[in-house]
């Protein structure tokens, strides 16, 4: 991962794109890109210096395991070429994401995911994060408050299954809903969850350093609908299934299957903390067949259809 970040720092796309293997991949998840092979890795980065002549990485912590490796940067540098709508006047980027990396047999890179705050980097780009009364590099209307509503409608659109996170506030079982939930890799099992890091099951996941993850059944939609309740606390005594009360985090009833993960990373990306967890165990509440998830799309709950082939 540091001879990654050194490449970067030496503005060398050819280093970089020689540590790939043939078939590496390189995920961009805020802009839903994945560049397949060294020379589109290559190209990628050749573009983004072009515009960021001075852009600079700088990892905070890297933390690894086998083949696998984590890293929370700070990416800095000055808008001076083309990119997309941004004009080049000169604005500052600073940012802060996180790089998931996975080697092949050889040590090449396989593939890297990059986790990064494209809200902010929106802003500064367009200059809204300027001291008031400065002009802003766009034309009124190109990017400002367009922008964030057309990212949610097109999230909206975007399916995703439905887990609730628990943990333990005050001594009791507490469940939060999400969607932002993925499995991160297999072997070491390791699952990703994004919280918004002022909530009460993110201050304790991080105190504990542990969490749960339920994944519910389309039957489980009071479930999801008590867990994401907002202005309310989120205990769920009543909820918990008594058959797992040894287990290291609470089980919801009923559940697909759950998850008992201790934290093992965490990186902040604008006001969320991006929680990595190490299964440590999979519990499966329910024993029967046929079990359909609950999804989340436009905004409400649905499950999935028949098998397209």
């Amino acid at each position: 991962m540091q001879e990654l970040y050194d490449a970067y720092n030496r503005h060398d796309p050819g280093r970089v794109a020689a540590l790939y293997a043939a078939q590496g991949t390189h995920e961009d998840v805020a802009q839903s890109r994945v560049g397949s092979g060294p020379e589109a890795v290559r190209a990628g980065l050749e573009h983004f210096l072009a515009a960021f002549p001075d852009a600079r990485w700088e990892p905070e912590r890297i933390v690894g395991e086998g083949s696998r490796a984590t890293a929370a940067y700070r990416l800095t540098g000055t808008l001076r070429g083309p990119l997309g709508p941004f004009r080049p006047e000169g604005q500052r980027l600073d940012l802060r994401g996180v790089h998931v990396l996975q080697t092949a047999g050889d040590g090449r890179i396989e593939r890297t995911v990059d986790y990064w705050d494209g809200a902010t980097f929106a802003r500064q780009m367009a200059g809204r994060s300027s001291a008031p009364g400065a002009e802003d590099p766009l034309p009124a209307g190109e990017i400002p408050s367009a922008a964030p509503e057309g990212f949610r409608r097109a999230m909206r659109l975007l399916a995703g299954g439905v887990a609730v996170v628990t943990t333990i506030v005050d001594g009791r079982p507490w469940g939060l809903t999400v969607s932002a939930c993925c499995s991160l890799t297999a072997d070491p099992p390791q699952v990703l969850v994004s919280l918004d890091s002022r909530t009460a099951s993110c201050r304790a996941i991080v105190d504990r350093g542990g969490f749960g993850v339920a994944l519910l059944g389309s039957d489980q939609v009071d479930v999801a609908r008590v867990c994401s309740a907002s202005g309310r606390p989120k205990f769920v005594e009543e909820l918990v299934d008594p058959e797992f009360v040894s287990a290291q985090s609470p089980v919801i009833a009923g559940a697909l299957a759950q998850l008992d993960c201790r934290l093992v990373d965490s990186h902040r990306v604008g006001d969320h903390l991006l929680l990595v967890g190490l299964v440590r165990e999979v519990l499966s509440p329910r024993t029967h067949e046929e079990l359909a998830p609950l999804v989340y799309y436009e905004r409400e709950f649905r499950t999935v259809g028949a098998a397209l082939g």
